[in-house]
């Protein structure tokens, strides 16, 4: 006689659930050789895109968590995910929270009233590398293991999924937000007030150069400074009391030129600077102004500084 005999495997949890990458941007995963690297990079990561200081409705790529388990049951093929940590010791691990959308499937969120700041992170890769360089275009591109474009960084977040079988088994993932610069800090001059001297009877030439600073993305028109002089019309009612004034603060129309990029004042050739005919001070007002407009409602696209410029001797 025969007879027949059944035997069912049961599963063993010995397959560790694995995170799927799909790189719709594969330029961003190419490494600069510049830097000494390999001309591609063989890790693999997950990928998200914000501008600096914007909500969750204004992410450019959000982070999309997908993962698969190939074991046969459950609960050894349910997957969940964990963030671990982030870059600078978890600084950042309270700014985001996952939302889960489906059995292996989840989102990567900004934390109500979180936000990420281009300037800080910049800031904070600096000091973690300790590398004593103050000029931030030459330490953004070798921290970072992607190719970014001008005004943008990366952070990096460090995420997890495990299946809920036992023993657990898990892998693990890291997420680079990539943060864009919006121009949102004005142009700052080193001074609030700048004053020379020059002779009546020059007649052309440099003399003296003005300098601000912007604290946006380098090499960018966030950063980009153009400095300019007042049109006469905006000092009119200035320089009409001014001119009743034994100084006789004049107007600067037709006698002084800047350089647009690099602030420098010069006077233009041929211009008359007889102090006994037109006055003895000039009063300037220069502007500094980035090539992108301000982001901030409440700021404007320049700053405004009274120049006592020159103020001719014999």
């Amino acid at each position: 006689t025969t007879v027949q005999l059944q035997i069912k495997l049961n599963d063993l949890n010995d397959n560790i659930p694995q995170f799927i990458v799909n790189n719709n941007n594969p330029a961003r995963f190419t490494v600069a050789t510049s830097l000494g690297l390999n001309e591609s990079s063989s890790e693999k990561f997950l990928l998200g895109y914000i501008e600096e200081n914007s909500d969750n409705s204004k992410w450019i790529e959000i982070v999309r968590l997908q993962a698969y388990d190939r074991d046969a049951e459950v609960p050894n093929s349910q997957t969940e995910f964990e963030i671990l940590g982030s870059e600078f010791n978890n600084r950042f691990i309270d700014f985001f929270e996952l939302e889960k959308e489906s059995m292996g499937l989840a989102r990567l969120k900004l934390v109500n009233n979180k936000t990420l700041d281009y300037e800080q992170i910049i800031a904070l890769k600096v000091s973690n590398k300790n590398r004593g360089i103050n000029d931030m275009s030459k330490v953004i591109r070798p921290f970072s293991s992607i190719r970014l474009n001008p005004g943008e960084i990366d952070l990096d977040l460090y995420l997890k999924v495990r299946d809920l079988g036992h023993p657990t088994l898990f892998s693990t993932i890291t997420a680079k937000i990539i943060i864009k610069d919006v121009n949102d800090n004005p142009p700052v001059f080193d001074k609030f007030f700048y004053s020379t001297r020059i002779y009546e009877s020059l007649k052309y030439g440099n003399i003296f150069k003005v300098s601000a600073t912007d604290l946006d993305a380098p090499n960018t028109a966030n950063s980009k400074i153009i400095y300019s002089i007042a049109d006469e019309n905006t000092n009119n009612n200035n320089n009409n009391n001014n001119q009743q004034s034994d100084n006789h603060f004049l107007s600067p129309k037709n006698k002084f030129l800047i350089d647009p990029n690099t602030g420098m004042l010069r006077l233009v050739e041929n211009a008359d600077l007889d102090r006994d005919e037109h006055g003895s001070i000039y009063l300037l007002k220069i502007f500094a102004s980035n090539y992108a407009p301000l982001v901030s409602s409440n700021s404007t696209n320049t700053n405004n500084y009274d120049m006592n410029e020159l103020d001719d001797y014999i």
